[in-house]
């Protein structure tokens, strides 16, 4: 079964000029499973390979991991944008990633995930910060932010059926 729910505001009131998304989704995987794909960085771009070039682990501990992502933007043009992120393992079930250098610097993103009769509730907070030259950029984001978060987590699911 799949269920979302999304809101998305836009607003001058927020500081910064941020856009806040949110995100649900339930899916059919266990919690535990889930939250393995999502914390393995550097497979992440098998699940979404035109986008999303390469993650690089600059430094990993207990508390966080620092990764470095190569995107490949084909839209008009073709452009390369790197960044770096720094991912927090809040618990079991919860991390947040503030991103730390590129174009999006100061965005952050919040994923806790929570078991519902045999399902995963997956709730994606974003507080998006875009550098001023890529503000044009934010309507195209808030139009496909849920489908491609949806078309990852499918991607990932499936990635542990086919496992079976």
């Amino acid at each position: 079964m799949l269920e979302i729910n999304e809101r998305i505001y836009f607003g001058s009131k927020k500081p910064n000029s941020m856009t806040e998304l949110s995100f649900s989704f339930k899916a059919p995987i266990s919690q535990n499973i889930l939250f393995k794909l999502i914390t393995d960085f550097e497979n992440l771009p098998s699940y979404m390979p035109v986008q999303l070039k390469k993650v690089e682990i600059i430094e990993k501990n207990n508390a966080y991991t620092i990764t470095e992502e190569t995107f490949l933007l084909k839209t008009i043009f073709k452009k390369e944008i790197k960044q770096k992120s720094s991912h927090e393992i809040i618990s079991s079930n919860e991390m947040q990633t503030k991103i730390t250098n590129g174009p999006a610097k100061g965005t952050l993103v919040q994923i806790t995930l929570k078991e519902e009769e045999g399902e995963t509730r997956i709730n994606i907070k974003t507080s998006l910060k875009l550098g001023f030259k890529y503000k044009i950029f934010i309507p195209i984001v808030k139009k496909y932010y849920s489908p491609i978060f949806t078309g990852i987590l499918y991607k990932m699911i499936n990635s542990t059926m086919n496992d079976v």
